[in-house]
Order: structure tokens, then sequence, then C-alpha cells
């Protein structure tokens, strides 16, 4: 969803949302531990009544009409990555939150939606092509990515008046994502390195135009053009946290949550400025491995 929305849907709205492949409809997934190749066949048996859980502090409900083997897989993708974070970064989820699985939630209402997140809320598009299209791996990314979008929100980090002003674009999507593709590898599900590895080779065909600078805006991120922008943020993000290691991103988010310009809040968690790393990101990328073993 562009940025200038998040305050009222939340974020993460489309298909190509969540780590997509340079086509908006068909979202790559990740691949088994180690970066072969998985083939997952999933059950298309669904639900004939709606459904109400709770774990924790998260409430489970379930439309009817959707896939069984989807209730397993969200419940333990949202309880693990909220765990995984607060082990990994020193914040959880912590308030009251509602997970939804819907055929007729507003945000789902294109066909190409997967999920999106706001505050203590997060909807799965349960019925549509943009999570259908998945296998099991990407799914629970999906869902990973968004729990991370959970506790961005709980910081205040998303979810102010202007959203554009606090925080670069790219920076809040390629952090859900990067730390989505962190979650799932520390299931055990994929190696990180074969993720960031499809990323490279998923964002190859991105044409020289779209450079992270011009995705600091939510206009800028989804609009024309903006080919591979999951990708692109994954491997800033990449780059930027892994040399400082994870809680940085607490460090970012704490400072742009009390006021701190996103610029200076950048280098203060990052220790370069915007301006130094749109320059050396290039080099960076073009050093990565690039082999897509991802499926579909």
């Amino acid at each position: 969803m562009l940025k200038s929305l998040v305050s009222l849907l939340g974020v993460c709205v489309f298909a190509a949302a969540c780590g997509s492949s340079s086509s908006s409809s068909t979202p790559a997934a990740p691949s088994s531990s180690g970066g072969a190749t998985t083939t997952t066949t999933t059950t298309t048996t669904t639900t004939t009544a709606p459904s109400t859980s709770t774990s924790g502090v998260f409430t489970f409900n379930f439309d009817a009409g959707m896939q069984v083997s989807d209730q397993d897989l969200i419940k333990n993708a949202v309880t693990n990555a909220a765990a995984f974070y607060q082990s990994a970064v020193g914040r959880g989820v912590t308030q009251a939150t509602t997970i939804s699985v819907s055929a007729t939630a507003a945000g789902c209402a294109d066909p190409g939606s997967a999920a999106f997140t706001g505050i203590r809320t997060l909807t799965i598009c349960g019925k549509n092509n943009g999570w259908l299209a998945h296998n099991t791996l990407n799914r629970t990314k999906i869902v990973m990515h968004e729990t991370f979008h959970l506790v961005q929100f709980e910081m205040r980090w998303l979810g102010t008046a202007n959203p554009d002003a606090t925080s670069a674009h790219w920076i809040d999507e390629g952090s859900a994502e990067f730390m989505g593709w962190q979650g799932v590898a520390n299931q055990g599900l994929i190696s990180f390195s074969a993720a960031r590895s499809c990323m490279a080779a998923q964002a190859a065909p991105a044409p020289a135009s779209q450079t992270l600078s011009g995705m600091e805006t939510g206009a800028g991120f989804g609009g024309a053009g903006a080919g591979v922008p999951y990708q692109l943020s994954m491997m800033g993000m990449d780059q930027l946290v892994t040399p400082k290691g994870l809680p940085s991103l607490v460090t970012y988010g704490n400072a742009v949550s009390t006021g701190t310009s996103w610029p200076t809040a950048f280098q203060n968690a990052w220790g370069t400025s915007t301006t130094s790393f749109y320059a050396g990101f290039p080099a960076y990328r073009s050093g990565l491995s690039a082999s897509d073993t991802c499926g579909v």
C-alpha cells in the first residue's frame, strides 16, 4: 500500500508488498534450508465454519471457506515471529492483537491483495490469489513480514499522521522483509544467504532508474516502474543492519517514533549518511551472489 494510506489501512496490502518477484501477481517463495528449490503441495480442504482461538496476546479469527492448512501455519508463523523478534531485537508484540484470515475485509477487495497490517491488527486475504499463489514457505515469510509491521506499529515507528515525513518507505518495508527472511531462516526453512541470493537475482532486471532514494515516499515505492521494490529494499537493509546487528533496527525505530528526523536516525543507527549509503549501494548490490533458488 502506498505510504500515504498507512495510517488508515496499514501496510503491505498487495502480493508485491511481501517480497515478490518482478511480477506483482506472482511473488517468489523461499527455498528450503540450504537454498534448494522446494515444491510444496498445499491441501485445498477448506473450513466450513468461522473459528476463533487465542494464543498469548493474539486472537486468531478465521472466516469460513479458508484453507485448513493455513490455520496452523498462520498461528505458528505469528507466534514464532513475535518470539524471535523479542529475542533478536528486544521488541516483540506485547499488546492484544487480532489476526484475521478473511474473504471480505475491505483491504482484500483487490484480488491481488495478500495481507495488510495496522495498529494491533493483521489481516491475511485468505481467498485471494495474492495469498494462494504462494507455497507454504513463502506464506510463512509473508506472515513473519507482517508481524514485524505489528512491532513497528507498537513502537510508533509506523502509524503517524505524516508517514512520509516520519520515515523512508523503503526502510519501513525493507526492514519487515529483511526480518521476515530472518524469521524464516530462524525456523530452519531457508538459509538467510540463500534468501539474499534470491533477492539479488530477482532484482537484476530492475531499471537503473529504480533506486532506493527514489523509494523514500509511498508514491515512489509503489509507483510506475517500481517493479522490484521489496528485493532492493531488503538488500539495502541487509547492507545497513548486518554489520551493526539486528537491534540497530530498534535504535532507528525508537528515534523516529520520538520525532527525530529519519535521516538523523539513519545516521545514528547505522553510522552513515543517506547520501553516502545511496552512493555505495550499487557496489554492494553488484557484489552479492545472485542465484534464484526460491520457488513460487
